[in-house]
């Protein structure tokens, strides 16, 4: 079965609107999966989880929205697959830096802080885009 790793945006998590609409879509065509995680509320995470399911399900395609479209075209460069992006976060480490300190997820209502090793994280994962 061809898997399709879905990645929501910053501060958001499985139940934003893109997300359901996107899965609903793809549950149409039975040649695919689409896996919708819930990212963590920190940034050097979500490439841990990331890396984890890449290994676990080997995705053929990485969607993203926002945030979740710039670490969608990160990945796919890395693992040759391809990706599709939803008004994707371009060059983020600059822009980022505006949520440095504390934040809510909008879907949860969890409390998190944003810090600059994860802006760090991020100018390394533009860095390695080319």
């Amino acid at each position: 079965m061809n898997r399709i790793l879905y990645l929501h945006g910053f501060a958001s998590s499985s139940d934003s609107t893109k997300a359901k609409l996107f899965r609903a879509f793809m549950q149409k065509n039975k040649k695919f999966v689409v896996l919708v995680p819930d990212l963590p509320n920190n940034l050097v995470g979500w490439s841990d989880v990331i890396e984890n399911l890449v290994k676990q399900y080997a995705p053929v395609a990485f969607v993203g929205s926002s945030l979740g479209g710039f670490y969608a075209s990160y990945y796919a460069r890395r693992f040759g697959t391809i990706d599709i992006l939803l008004n994707p976060a371009v060059l983020p480490a600059q822009g980022m830096k505006v949520y440095l300190g504390n934040n809510k997820n909008y879907s949860t209502n969890e409390e998190f802080e944003l810090t600059n090793a994860e802006i760090e994280h991020l100018a390394k994962m533009e860095k390695n885009i080319g």
